[in-house]
């Protein structure tokens, strides 16, 4: 029996941007358009902002007397 072929796309930061993206976005974790990318022969690191909140910073919201 055959082997399928693989359909295979150009490596780009674009194209890593865009998966991580779709693998990783939500509320608490947002990737810019223009985020940096680090590629390596296995993959890419896609730079990325996390959300903390005060409250989980442990930053009351009290004002300084």
């Amino acid at each position: 029996m055959a082997k399928p072929a693989t359909v295979t796309m150009p490596a780009t930061d674009e194209l890593y941007r865009e998966v991580a993206a779709d693998l990783w976005c939500s509320d608490k974790l947002q990737i810019d358009d223009d985020a940096a990318v680090s590629s390596s022969d296995c993959g890419a690191w896609v730079h990325a902002w996390v959300w903390v909140s005060k409250d989980n910073a442990g930053i009351g919201n009290e004002r300084p007397e």
